[in-house]
């Protein structure tokens, strides 16, 4: 999920969540009542028969706890997000509260874009592209707000439920493509890896690990 740090404002983060219980994250965050707020909140797509199910509100389910799942779930997000300009503050797989993973990134401090829409869509969706491309299907159902912000946005964009549906499958559809590019999965990989290992990496970590293998091509 992408939602702003409470203990520093100046973050936002990604994160998958844990706690089927508790309340939508957006209902209370300043992102989600305006989905053009470069402090997004997202979360992770709900899974059920092995398709990747683009339907905002559907219940969240615990998620099982499986740190690789969440290692290369949040390293989607951080890898989409240092390609497309978002600088990343830290990740990390230490569960926090009702989050299973969170991927903050520096507010404010992203590089211009001439499709803001998409480029949030995109890093809102990668978590869940990334445990496609690595495990076939995603199943962190429990991380509804990536979701549910890709769908703000889509909203904002096509104005009706069903284009927001099919813009949101399309952009998956990208994130899974610019995972596949040339060093960006050699990335992810590296970076999950390294949550596994140490649970919190900073986001220079992050840049370093996205740049080294993009020398690598």
């Amino acid at each position: 999920m992408v939602a702003m740090s409470e203990n520093n404002p100046a973050q936002v983060s990604c994160s998958t969540t844990q706690n089927p219980s508790d309340p939508a994250p957006e209902s209370g965050s300043p992102a989600a009542k305006n989905p053009s707020d470069p402090a997004p909140v997202s979360g992770s797509t709900p899974q059920s028969t092995g398709e990747t199910t683009l339907k905002a509100g559907s219940p969240a389910v615990k998620i099982a706890s499986d740190p690789k799942r969440t290692a290369v779930h949040e390293a989607g997000h951080a890898v989409v997000a240092f390609v497309l300009g978002r600088p990343v503050h830290d990740v990390s797989i230490r569960a926090r509260g009702r989050f299973a993973g969170l991927c903050k990134f520096q507010k404010g401090k992203g590089k211009p874009t001439d499709d803001f829409v998409d480029r949030e869509m995109q890093i809102s969706l990668a978590g869940v592209a990334a445990e496609i491309r690595h495990l076939g299907k995603a199943d962190v159902r429990g991380a509804q707000s990536d979701l549910m912000r890709a769908m703000e946005l889509a909203m904002v964009r096509s104005g009706t439920q069903e284009r927001a549906e099919r813009l949101v499958r399309r952009t998956l559809n990208k994130a899974l493509h610019l995972l596949d590019q040339p060093g960006r999965w050699p990335a992810v990989l590296v970076i999950m890896n390294e949550l596994i290992a140490k649970e919190t990496i900073s986001g220079r970590a992050v840049r370093h690990a996205v740049e080294e293998a993009l020398k690598m091509g």
